[in-house]
């Protein structure tokens, strides 16, 4: 946070916490006690958000939960207590884009699925019930794509696929289906490069594979956004077997 690390220790007094430097031993400090005494907090998922560090922790009253430092005390707290009591919502795999934080969430009303948050209260809520019903959508792999989030998910109908999201309901949707039905092609391994996002993905007639898909060249149902019109846009697997460019 600026000029100031925050980082889990143990002094062998408090457990593992949440402490803050700014490079010195005058000013390595504790920065809060978060599960009061020797209990480690278990600090993780720690992300740099608008100048804040968010991350999973326990304080043994409420389950592990979102916590938001500013890097003093006062500014510590818990952000959000989305499962009551001694419960834990599990925050996992924050990602931050230049406006949004985005993590899953376990929530007894719809299991383990995409929130977001702009930093407020007001801004954080559940982006999109992927998989309708408490199973969850056993999202994986968070990767930012510009001020996108591509990940893999399962809707229940289509098996685990390649899905991306805006921050928005509406701009949450599946990019493609590799194998058809409910298999899925299990989509991992996500790595962007310049544009292109490259991932490894499960086709009944190819086994796994190495896939790709243009990020910046593609619109709602794979056709070609204005800028790449007379580009030719491949979207298939790199062996060429499947087919199908558009031009």
């Amino acid at each position: 946070l600026d000029s100031v690390l925050l980082f889990s220790a143990n002094n062998g007094s408090v457990g593992s916490e949440l402490w803050r430097s700014k490079g010195t031993d005058a000013t390595t400090e504790l920065v809060m006690d978060i599960n009061s005494g020797s209990p480690n907090s278990e600090i993780s998922q720690m992300t740099n958000f608008d100048n804040k560090a968010y991350f999973s922790a326990i304080d043994g009253v409420n389950g592990r939960e979102l916590w938001v430092s500013d890097g003093t005390t006062a500014g510590t707290h818990i952000f959000m207590n989305a499962a009551t009591g001694d419960k834990n919502s599990n925050p996992t795999q924050l990602m931050a884009t230049d406006d949004k934080l985005y993590f899953i969430l376990e929530d007894s009303a719809t299991g383990n699925e995409l929130w977001v948050t702009d930093g407020t209260n007001g801004g954080t809520h559940l982006l999109k019930d992927i998989r309708t019903g408490t199973d969850g959508s056993d999202i994986e792999n968070l990767t930012r794509v510009r001020d996108m989030i591509y990940f893999t998910a399962n809707d229940g109908i289509n098996g685990a696929e390649l899905w991306k999201t805006d921050g928005t309901t509406s701009g949450t949707s599946m990019v493609t289906e590799v194998a058809t039905g409910s298999v899925g092609s299990n989509p991992q391994l996500l790595t962007l490069s310049n544009d292109t996002l490259f991932y490894t993905a499960y086709h009944p007639d190819y086994g796994v594979e190495l896939w790709y898909v243009f990020t910046n060249c593609m619109v709602g149902g794979f056709e070609s956004a204005s800028a790449c019109v007379n580009d030719s846009i491949q979207f298939n697997d790199l062996s060429n077997a499947l087919g199908n460019t558009i031009s």
